[in-house]
């Protein structure tokens, strides 16, 4: 739903919408373009897909440690406020959290991704606290049935950052009694991370986020680093996947969705930038060729092993017999022709049918 309302320069109107309208996407800078539809995309498909990935971030930034099979609940990231637009106009409007979650049923934890640190940072984030608060917050005490308000467990994760990028947001907050609130959010500088680290403490979750250390935004297209050259960069992730793949932490499918947004963000990232994107498919397209046709050949093969089975308890003993109406149409079915020479294959080697006969007893003539 789109909101729309003038502000005190007439020219000038203040869209609030969830996601982007599309009849305003030229009118957003490019900076907006990436943000919008790239990392706070990719940010949420990460959580949405491999929730269990953001436990490793909440242990980095809060040394909170859970269980893998812990619950995780995605909450509602849309409030209502009440917003003074100026000459006493108010206006009430929606306002999106980037991704609040809860986790074991009582901890909720709040998520804010950033290309760059903003000055009203902190606002935001206390606005955004605040009303998150007061949604799945509050509470009563039992000793002294006393009402409370907890405020959540929030991150700001960073994508880029300079030397003066704090480690907290935080701002004072004065109360009526002449008590001050120090209100505070821990940031976390994505770029710090390299892939050493990453893979030392599981940070799966940062691996697409970190390729906008590539992307100059004054020329639109990629930079080296001395440290990492991008071509490593890729190689490097990708085994830092296949190594948590083959350790049991991470499914195939949890791996290629990983890659899959890693791809995804090289392509909005460097979209003008055709070396770059040619870098891009030369490394990552065998991986998802390879992934393909490994989820495909073991698909065949399981679904191969259960056709077999239940057609050699219906063959009869002679097995010459054809097989039922209802076998064949279930083979017909289940099987791609793929699956249907296969089966053949292993039906001629386990029963020493012809080929004639063991396509008769399969349905295929």
């Amino acid at each position: 739903m789109t909101k729309e309302y003038k502000t005190q320069n007439a020219k000038e109107t203040i869209v609030y919408f969830e996601g982007i309208p599309e009849q305003i996407i030229e009118e957003l800078s490019d900076e907006q373009r990436i943000q919008y539809f790239i990392w706070d995309e990719i940010t949420k498909r990460m959580a949405k897909l491999l929730p269990g990935s953001l436990l490793p971030v909440i242990k980095e930034v809060f040394g909170k440690v859970y269980s893998g099979n812990v619950s995780i609940e995605f909450v509602s990231t849309e409030y209502a406020v009440d917003t003074n637009i100026g000459k006493g106009i108010s206006v009430i409007h929606s306002i999106h959290a980037d991704l609040v979650i809860r986790i074991g049923k009582k901890d909720i934890y709040h998520f804010e991704c950033q290309i760059a640190p903003k000055g009203n940072m902190v606002i935001r984030m206390y606005e955004y606290d605040t009303q998150i608060a007061l949604v799945h917050g509050v509470g009563i005490h039992k000793e002294d049935k006393k009402t409370f308000v907890e405020m959540p467990n929030s991150i700001i994760l960073y994508l880029t950052h300079t030397k003066n990028t704090p480690d907290f947001e935080s701002m004072q907050i004065l109360l009526p009694d002449g008590n001050v609130w120090d209100y505070q959010v821990p940031v976390m500088k994505v770029q710090n991370y390299n892939l050493e680290m990453i893979k030392k403490k599981k940070l799966y979750f940062l691996i697409p986020l970190t390729t906008i250390r590539y992307y100059s935004a004054k020329t639109k297209k990629k930079v080296e680093l001395d440290e990492c050259p991008f071509e490593q960069f890729l190689i490097g992730n990708i085994m830092i996947i296949r190594e948590a793949v083959q350790d049991g932490y991470l499914s195939d499918k949890s791996g290629r969705d990983i890659l899959d947004l890693l791809n995804r963000g090289c392509q909005y990232l460097f979209g003008d930038d055709t070396d770059t994107l040619e870098v891009v498919k030369r490394i990552m397209e065998p991986v998802f060729k390879l992934g393909r046709e490994i989820f495909e050949e073991e698909a065949t093969e399981r679904i191969t092993l259960e056709v077999t089975e239940r057609i050699t308890r219906q063959v009869t003993e002679d097995v010459t017999r054809q097989v039922t109406e209802d076998v064949t149409r279930q083979v017909t079915e289940d099987v791609t022709q793929q699956v249907e020479k296969s089966l053949l294959r292993n039906l001629m080697d386990n029963t020493n049918m012809s080929e004639s006969e063991a396509k008769k007893a399969l349905g295929l003539i």
